[in-house]
């Protein structure tokens, strides 16, 4: 297998006090002399606070990055290299490296005393690409994220440090990523789920534990499957959409766990997106209306949960896509329009700004769309086009940034047939290979990609 050069951020010493001037709070000094001098333009901390974590930043200098006032507890080290130093040095992943550091190991910046990080890069094989893929699903968890992919009648999943592996060897049609559980539509038209059952979303009539084999939810009668959150949907052959998991029973009593699918649109459904964030779904109907329930926004900074399937869009969206509070939908006349809560804003629109009617995006073309937690994709003519935040590479145009664009740049030329966006990573099938940027590309390194790499 051949190898090429492909940037690590390598923990070296947790804890190394030395002499400081009294201080309300200790000294992180990040060391990259083991990158060639000039090539580091910036190094960048975070404590990984939810959901809003706090941000450093150093500008390039010298071989060391010194954070006065650092946090208590690093969750995240990011490197920014140059372009030249990085597609000299690492072909296969052009731009930034990251290392993210679980709470076990994540060192502590004691007060009144300095603790160091020395960077240093080596060499990892590239992997095989996958070839046949005809669908993926990135997951919408803010735990470890995952993707899993339809390859041939095969499904294989991957984590950010886990390589891709064969859930299901054969006979499946398509596969939907959820928080932490997976569920696959079955050529023979049955569904089956695997992973976390905590709100008895396998639907295999239990609540509680795990499976790591898939287990029968629907036996026959799919048409498409959808998971999100502790929450899967099914649209039946029928046009009815059943669901199961967390689901609410009334406007004032959120949140159960149902372990069997229930019908919550008897007919007339045309597709369906489930959980999209503490349980947030919708169902697109056969007349263009949108149909949702659970927990949405009715005003800044305040929601209402919606028990049973209400009235959000009254008709003309021909696709729908959704995320966390937010949802986008193709409309007849070609234009995307997303409401409620609208992300980094196209027009008309700001970051996080609540939009009851949908509102205009700057996606000519769109044919297929796809939400994740801070970007937005479509696919027109085979091209793959982002908006959103840069952070980690999210949008795959080479920046990795934590700045914002409402303007769609440029992922993927040609040749995409299907997108799907989770909540820092976003996937493609290009001419029966998978590409992936942002944070899990399935290279086990946990290294986020800038540019879309291939999952092998």
């Amino acid at each position: 297998m051949k190898k090429v050069a492909l940037l690590i951020l390598v923990l070296v010493a947790v804890l190394a006090p030395e002499a400081h001037a009294a201080a309300s709070k200790g000294t992180l000094v990040v060391d990259i002399a083991g990158i060639p001098k000039g090539h580091v333009r910036s190094v960048l901390i975070s404590d990984g606070r939810y959901p809003k974590p706090t941000r450093f930043t150093k500008k390039g200098g010298g071989s060391q990055f010194v954070f006065k006032n650092a946090p208590a507890r690093v969750y995240e080290v990011f490197a920014d290299l140059s372009f030249r130093f990085a597609k000299a040095e690492a072909p296969y992943r052009r731009g930034d490296v990251a290392l993210r550091v679980n709470d076990r190991n994540a060192p502590r910046v004691t007060s009144g005393q300095t603790t160091r990080y020395t960077v240093r890069y080596r060499r990892v094989p590239t992997p095989k690409p996958i070839k046949g893929a005809t669908q993926v699903s990135v997951s919408n968890t803010y735990d470890e994220q995952f993707a899993c992919a339809v390859i041939k009648t095969a499904v294989k999943c991957w984590s950010k440090y886990r390589r891709p592996k064969t859930v299901i060897t054969s006979g499946a049609k398509s596969v939907a990523a959820g928080g932490q559980h997976s569920c696959a539509l079955m050529l023979d038209t049955s569904v089956r789920c695997w992973g976390t059952n905590d709100q008895g979303q396998l639907g295999n009539g239990r609540k509680g534990g795990s499976a790591k084999k898939p287990v029968m939810a629907i036996a026959s009668g799919a048409a498409q499957v959808s998971a999100g959150g502790a929450t899967s949907c099914a649209l039946m052959l029928a046009s009815a959409v059943l669901c199961w998991g967390d689901l609410p029973l009334s406007e004032d009593d959120w949140g159960h766990a149902v372990p069997k699918p229930q019908v919550m649109i008897n007919d007339g459904a045309k597709q369906v997106i489930a959980g999209t964030g503490a349980g947030r779904s919708c169902v697109l109907m056969v007349t263009g209306e949108v149909r949702c329930w659970g927990p949405f926004p009715v005003a800044a900074y305040s929601d209402r949960y919606f028990a049973t399937p209400t009235s959000f869009v009254a008709g003309g969206v021909n696709a729908l896509s959704g995320e966390d509070g937010l949802f986008c939908g193709i409309f007849g006349d070609g234009g995307v329009r997303c409401w409620r809560h609208v992300l980094s804003g196209g027009k008309g629109g700001t970051e996080g700004a609540f939009n009851p009617d949908p509102v205009a995006m700057d996606a000519p073309g769109a044919e297929q769309l796809t939400n994740g937690q801070q970007m937005r994709c479509f696919i027109a003519h085979g091209t793959v086009r982002c908006w959103g935040n840069h952070f980690q590479g999210m949008l795959g145009d080479g920046r990795g940034d934590d700045t914002w664009t409402d303007r769609p740049v440029q992922a993927i030329a040609s040749g995409a047939t299907q997108v799907s966006a989770g909540t820092s990573t976003v996937c493609a099938i290009v001419r029966g290979s998978i590409k992936c940027w942002g944070g899990i590309v399935g290279d086990g390194t946990g290294v986020p990609a800038l540019f879309p790499v291939n999952v092998g």
